[in-house]
């Protein structure tokens, strides 16, 4: 054997050890795959399951199907709030029940039992709402009050036409824009929706809204609630 053959064959007998050793990678195909399949078992047994940037609602509604959430349904799906991007990780093996308290402590928002589903709404508060309005109409209707207010706190809202035929008597005086809306919502038996940040009035059965005349005072003060 000439110096060359045992000098190449030196070489492939080191090349071996180190492939042996892992000290070199065998870039083969089958050895990708092999790498590969190692890789998907090791993620499968994983106890952790991360969220990335993706809407809250999305989120939520992925790992409630994966069943590491109960059953939900979310109230406003249109709600600002629930297209907001998230990052968070959790362990899949803690109860759903416990898994959802937890997100609704981090995320803000709330939670009840409906039948088999658990319904999800949103907690966020427009601050708008607290922006104290100040009225003083006398025999004025009643739609042209609400959408005074609303101008002035600078929140959506929709009023039913048929209140316009209702005359009040209000006097407001700098107090938060939802406890005058509340007061002329209770004091006028009508109905009161927030849909996403929308507010929403309209007349019921019993509010006395084709009365084309009513005289009633409300005077509210301002205070701390």
């Amino acid at each position: 054997m000439s110096s060359k053959e045992v000098k190449k064959a030196i070489e492939s007998q080191r090349l071996l050890d180190k492939i042996k050793h892992g000290a070199v990678a065998l870039n083969t195909k089958q050895g990708k795959n092999i790498t590969k399949k190692k890789l998907e078992a090791k993620n499968s047994d994983s106890r952790v399951y991360v969220i990335a940037g993706k809407p809250l609602a999305k989120a939520l509604t992925k790992i409630s199907g994966k069943g590491h959430l109960p059953l939900i349904l979310i109230n406003s799906p249109g709600d600002r709030f629930w297209h907001e991007r998230v990052w968070f990780s959790y362990d899949t093996k803690v109860d759903s029940l416990k898994l959802l308290d937890q997100l609704a402590k981090t995320f803000g928002f709330s939670f009840r039992k409906d039948g088999a589903f658990f319904v999800l709404s949103s907690s966020f508060v427009n601050k708008r709402v607290y922006k104290p309005v100040s009225i003083n109409a006398e025999k004025l209707s009643l739609i042209t009050i609400f959408k005074s207010i609303f101008k002035s706190a600078g929140i959506n809202g929709v009023v039913s036409e048929k209140l316009r035929d209702v005359l009040v008597t209000v006097q407001l005086n700098k107090v938060p824009a939802i406890q005058a809306l509340k007061a002329l919502v209770r004091a006028n038996n009508l109905d009161y929706q927030v849909i996403g940040n929308v507010h929403v009035i309209h007349a019921t059965g019993n509010s006395g809204a084709n009365i084309h005349e009513r005289h009633e005072v409300i005077k509210i003060e301002k205070r701390l609630d």
